[in-house]
């Protein structure tokens, strides 16, 4: 038992209550308790999700030593970044029929657009080669590892533009935070003197190891929490003015499993259940606003069905859209929006975002996809032991690897084709953050 606690990371925790865990933290637990038991055979579904990167990768280094203790290991996943190149077999599913089975190699090579078109996210160096194959601009072997990669492209020559840069206005502050500190009542300081803006029409995500305190600041910016300590505005007037009532008319959250917040037997009753719970009853305004958000979320076709029986990225939709129809939201806060979502699902809720941004609404993530950090957000806040240890750009985040290893991140396996092309001398121009940016920039 102490073994498997102290590779998870919990070993401090050992004597808290599994409740007061956060979802990370749990994931974490349930993870040590099944490796505890030692079984010959263990299945394991999703075990990285909620798992701050850092942590992730310690869950694929522990997987390797079971394999080699000669434990089998079933891992059931949509992420294949850190498990295709070291997996023994692959069985790629569709509409619960075997597509591919056999060596991730050789999958890969026969079935890769496939995979694509499933919308299986692979390792971004592995995706370059199979789209830059499927154009007929690429002979070789397709790489399924970072290291293989560098090798294949590292005779590449790249455009010295780079993507155009974000321009960013001076727009309205929605939230101040100064010095803000948060203690629980077993006397546990979960954010320590924390501080930061989000302004109006922002991407924000919001990124650190599991139990850094993303969680507790979500409370507060929503008003389930007061601040402790320190002062935080929203709207221009103090979070201890406001009741929470009031302000989830001007901020919407969405929960990490949207399930949580659903409370009618059909899509439709949802959202009109939505909005007589902010006090509009008007029949006709009521059918109206439903229909348009229905149309606007592009979840017409579900309108009768019970939320619980969506695809896992309708429920974040409809999520969202319950959220939204009151009209009067200005922030949208979203746990862990890519959590059970497959490429297709992921790049529909993107979107969607960049959509209510250029609405007006900012966008706060509380996220561990470092690809969606990278690609897609324009500010990151780093948590760290409850401090805020870093708040700008991701190309300024991940060009520190101090700062990466400090809040237990990982970057993203394109960032680290890059970096190991720089090695090799090859001059990669910045910028280069999603597949599209660096097969654009390839001469």
């Amino acid at each position: 038992m102490e073994q498997s606690l102290n590779f998870v990371g919990l070993q401090r925790l050992r004597k808290n209550l599994v409740w007061a865990l956060s979802g990370g933290q749990t994931q974490k637990l349930g993870l040590a308790s099944v490796i505890a038991m030692e079984p010959p055979l263990i299945i394991l579904d999703e075990p990285t999700a909620n798992l701050d990167p850092a942590t992730t990768h310690s869950v694929h280094q522990l997987i390797l030593k079971l394999r080699d203790e000669g434990k089998a290991v079933l891992l059931v996943t949509k992420d294949l970044d850190e498990f295709m190149a070291e997996a023994d077999d692959m069985i790629l599913l569709a509409e619960g029929r075997v597509v591919a089975q056999g060596a991730p190699r050789d999958v890969v090579a026969q079935h890769g657009d496939k995979m694509l078109e499933l919308g299986v996210w692979l390792p971004e160096p592995t995706e370059i080669g199979l789209r830059l194959k499927a154009d007929g601009k690429f002979n070789k072997p397709v790489p399924i590892t970072v290291e293989e990669a560098v090798d294949v492209f590292a005779d590449v020559k790249f455009n010295e533009s780079k993507p155009d840069e974000k321009l960013v206005a001076d727009p309205e502050i929605l939230i101040h935070a100064e010095n803000v500190e948060f203690t629980y009542s077993n006397n546990f300081k979960a954010l320590r003197g924390v501080s930061f803006d989000i302004k109006q029409g922002e991407i924000v995500a919001i990124v650190g190891q599991n139990g850094a305190g993303k969680s507790t600041l979500s409370k507060l910016l929503v008003g389930l929490q007061k601040p402790t300590a320190g002062e935080m505005t929203m709207f221009g007037r103090s979070a201890k003015r406001w009741k929470v009532q009031d302000l989830a008319n001007q901020i919407a959250l969405v929960f990490q499993n949207p399930e949580h917040q659903f409370l009618c037997d059909t899509v439709r009753e949802e959202l009109a259940y939505s909005l007589l719970a902010q006090g509009i009853d008007d029949a006709d305004v009521v059918n109206k606003r439903v229909e348009e958000m229905l149309a606007r979320l592009d979840i017409t076709d579900t309108a009768d069905s019970h939320p619980f029986s969506l695809s896992a990225g309708a429920k974040r939709r409809l999520g969202v859209a319950t959220m939204l129809i009151g009209g009067s939201a200005k922030l949208l806060i979203v746990d862990e929006p890519t959590y059970g979502q497959d490429r297709r699902l992921t790049e529909r809720l993107i979107q969607l975002i960049n959509n209510l941004r250029e609405e007006g609404i900012t966008v706060l993530m509380i996220t561990h996809d470092m690809r969606l950090v990278d690609a897609h957000i324009d500010r990151a806040i780093v948590m760290a032991n409850g401090e805020k240890i870093f708040d700008g750009s991701p190309n300024m985040l991940f060009q520190s690897p101090e700062l990466v290893e400090r809040a237990s991140l990982r970057t993203t396996s394109l960032r680290r084709l890059v970096d190991g092309l720089r090695a090799r001398g090859v001059s990669v121009p910045e910028g280069l953050n999603t597949v599209d940016d660096f097969i654009g920039a390839m001469q």
